[in-house]
């Protein structure tokens, strides 16, 4: 369910209450992000 339910996700502006996820800014914010995956 969920891997059908993120299909549907596409980044967009921060501020747009239409956005369900951010863009990854750098490499930096990438690797951040993979860190908490990974945690979980």
């Amino acid at each position: 369910m969920v891997v059908e339910a993120i299909k549907t996700w596409r980044p967009g502006h921060p501020l747009d209450p239409s956005t369900m996820v951010g863009e990854l800014v750098d490499r930096q914010h990438l690797d951040s992000v993979l860190d908490y995956i990974a945690a979980g």
